[in-house]
């Protein structure tokens, strides 16, 4: 829960006024990252997948991370790719951190 709320609050500071506009879509995307990076985690801890395969998915979820990173440059305003920059940058510290 506490990278979901590093992520949201980096998300949010970023988006300054706009929050409002835009917290249910980055609450969501943020949700369904730190659900699949927790699960990785829980998998690799619990002998359920390997190392390699906990690098695997961890990249997965960079690139996944990654390509709705690039769409936001493309396709939304500024304010909203900010914020989504914000959390995706959270998550990818995070994810480092995971990487043994």
């Amino acid at each position: 829960m506490a990278l979901l709320n590093d992520m949201l609050n980096a998300a949010q500071a970023a988006a300054g006024t706009d929050w409002a506009k835009i917290r249910p879509d980055v609450t969501t995307f943020a949700q369904n990252l730190v659900q699949n990076t927790a699960q990785t985690e829980a998998d690799l801890v619990s002998g359920a997948i390997s190392k390699d395969e906990a690098k695997v998915q961890f990249d997965q979820i960079a690139d996944y991370s990654a390509i709705l990173k690039d769409y936001a440059d493309v396709a939304i305003r500024l304010v909203i790719q900010d914020s989504f920059n914000a959390a995706v940058d959270v998550l990818w510290k995070a994810i480092d951190a995971k990487i043994p």
